[in-house]
């Protein structure tokens, strides 16, 4: 290194960072088994699966428990959600961002299109001056994506149908988010959370069909008329005009009919029992789906057999992936969306935690190892409300400190930088009773 190099990295690591040149990502040396020369050439030459997709969506939109499955998944996986930054006005810039834009709806229709298609796409919108604007879903069944042979994308290519024939659009890679729940390591494509489950899904179709019908039937019993002949005349049979007239006469019968007979005609009522062991073939194809999708007869309404004890393990497994559904698309969001809302401020997005159960256990293994007035404790406060998804006791405080300002309450906020013994030095409460008139907005900021 020569003495020029030397002193000038010295001089920078003397008075900061801010002037070193970013440094440029470098291509990776390895090639993606998602962008082959077989991969590169089938998207070259032929569009993606569209059939495949509208298969899948009529699958979703037209069975009972694909459906209720993935509406379980989405409306659970939405909940309340908060953003964290360590920069005041950057969380209040992207939560308002987040507000406006309606990422309720997003998120929804996200693990919706996940589940469904395997992959989601969000349009981001933009200003005429550049600034962020909103987040539009896209329909991923107009979508194809372009990957280089190192598995980077290159973009992203629309193709909708208009009046006249169909429309190309071509979308950089930095004006799409693309959402993938379960990826495929052969392909750019996510795998559809139904897709391990349709050839069930279309077997039990078949299987419904004939139970249907089945029911259908004994819901108006066939009889065997069986046509005697008197003594003295057993060498006669009864002619075809005979036989047809009498049938005729039991071809439209009723709930109101009585069927009245002489002597010489019997009848015997067919397969009167009934359809036998419904329930078993029912219970098959329902286990399997379920087991399919990821989620159990319990959410569903169903399992009805099942020990409170088992429902209440399904359930516990049913909220931990749904909350890492949550963390999937929260990290998502963040490197596409709040890096480019608030660069270098460590945005996050935190879901509302769906398994309350795991904050008794972690506090109480932490009161276990933190016992009240223990000499010897081996986590900080502030590593304690890490763990517990809360930011540290200066950010915290820093908060209340700006929304005090914000509103004009006066309080010891210069203290409120150095808790001792773990108590706040500023009463909350006494606060917001000399200022009532503003205890609903303080609430509304300190909650968020």
């Amino acid at each position: 290194m020569s003495d020029e190099n030397f002193w000038t990295n010295s001089l920078r690591r003397l008075v900061g960072t801010d002037n070193k040149p970013k440094e440029q990502k470098t291509k990776p040396k390895g090639y993606s088994a998602r962008a082959n020369e077989r991969v590169t050439e089938f998207f070259a030459d032929k569009p993606r699966n569209v059939s495949h997709l509208d298969e899948n969506w009529n699958i979703y939109s037209q069975s009972e428990v694909p459906y209720a499955a993935v509406t379980a998944l989405s409306y659970n996986a939405v909940g309340d959600w908060r953003v964290r930054c360590e920069d005041e006005k950057s969380r209040e810039y992207i939560y308002d961002f987040l507000r406006l834009t309606d990422f309720d709806s997003v998120v929804l229709d996200v693990i919706r299109d996940c589940c469904v298609f395997g992959d989601a796409f969000v349009e981001k919108v933009y200003f005429s001056n550049g600034d962020l604007a909103e987040l539009k879903l896209r329909d991923p069944r107009t979508f194809q994506i372009k990957i280089d042979a190192k598995g980077d994308v290159l973009g992203y290519v629309q193709t909708v149908k208009t009046g006249d024939g169909s429309k190309t659009i071509e979308l950089k890679p930095e004006e799409v988010v693309h959402y993938q729940l379960f990826t495929i390591p052969h392909s750019p494509y996510g795998l559809a959370l139904i897709d391990p489950s349709r050839d069930t899904m279309k077997r039990k179709t078949v299987a419904d069909e004939g139970i249907t019908a089945a029911m259908d039937r004994h819901g108006f019993p066939k009889y065997h008329i069986k046509l005697k002949t008197p003594k003295g005349y057993e060498d006669e049979i009864p002619s075809s005009t005979e036989i047809d007239s009498i049938a005729s006469d039991f071809k439209n019968l009723n709930l109101k009919n009585e069927i009245v007979t002489s002597e010489l005609i019997e009848i015997t009522p067919l397969d009167v029992k009934g359809i036998q062991n419904v329930e078993e073939y029912f219970n098959y194809f329902q286990s399997s789906v379920t087991c399919g999708v990821l989620v159990p007869q319990e959410v569903l309404g169903l399992g009805s057999g099942s020990t409170e004890a088992t429902a209440r393990v399904r359930r516990l497994m049913f909220e931990k992936l749904v909350r890492g559904f949550q963390r999937k698309v929260a990290r998502t969001t963040e490197i596409n969306v709040l890096e480019e809302l608030a660069p270098d401020k460590k945005a996050r997005i935190i879901f509302a935690d769906s398994v309350p159960e795991d904050d008794a256990i972690l506090a109480e293994s932490i009161h276990k190892l933190m016992p009240r007035g223990d000499p010897f404790a081996i986590l900080t406060r502030d590593e304690i409300r890490e763990r517990l998804g809360y930011p540290p006791v200066v950010v915290a405080n820093q908060k209340r400190k700006a929304i005090y300002n914000k509103y004009g309450i006066s309080s010891k906020a210069d203290e409120m930088e150095q808790p001792t013994n773990g108590t706040q030095v500023d009463d909350l409460q006494q606060t917001l009773n000399r200022y009532s008139s503003k205890v609903e907005d303080y609430l509304r900021d300190y909650v968020e």
